[in-house]
C-alpha cells in the first residue's frame, strides 16, 4: 500500500506518521509538500498534526486552500482513504470532506 504524508507550514508530527507508517505497518511511504501534486498510485493519503500556517485565522483554514487539497478531495470522492490527525482533522473539516461538521 502506498501513502502519502502531506506537509504544509507549520506540520509538526509528520515524522511520527512516517514512522509508524513505514516502520511499524511496513507501509509505503512519501511526502508530499502543500504546492505539490499527488500521484495516480497512492492508494491513502494522511494530513498530520502542528499548527498549519500558524493556525492564523481558525485551526486549518489556510491550509484547506492549498493546491494539494484538490488532489486529497479527488482521492476522497473515489472512496480513498482520508486520515486527518488533530490540525490535519480541522483541515478536512474546513475543506469540506467531513459532511455535517
Amino acid at each position: 500500500m502506498k501513502v502519502g504524508v502531506i506537509v504544509f507550514p507549520g506540520s509538526n508530527c509528520d515524522r511520527d506518521m512516517y514512522h509508524v507508517l513505514q516502520d511499524v505497518f511496513k507501509l509505503e511511504v512519501k511526502y508530499f509538500w502543500h504546492e505539490d501534486k499527488l500521484p495516480k498510485n497512492l492508494d491513502a493519503v494522511v494530513l498530520p498534526g502542528g499548527f498549519s500556517y500558524g493556525d492564523r485565522l481558525r485551526a486549518g483554514v489556510i491550509a484547506a486552500h492549498s493546491p494539494v487539497i484538490s488532489d486529497v478531495k479527488k482521492m476522497a470522492e473515489k472512496g480513498m482513504p482520508v486520515l486527518g490527525v488533530c490540525n490535519g482533522f480541522q483541515i478536512l473539516v474546513e475543506s469540506e470532506l467531513l459532511p455535517g461538521v
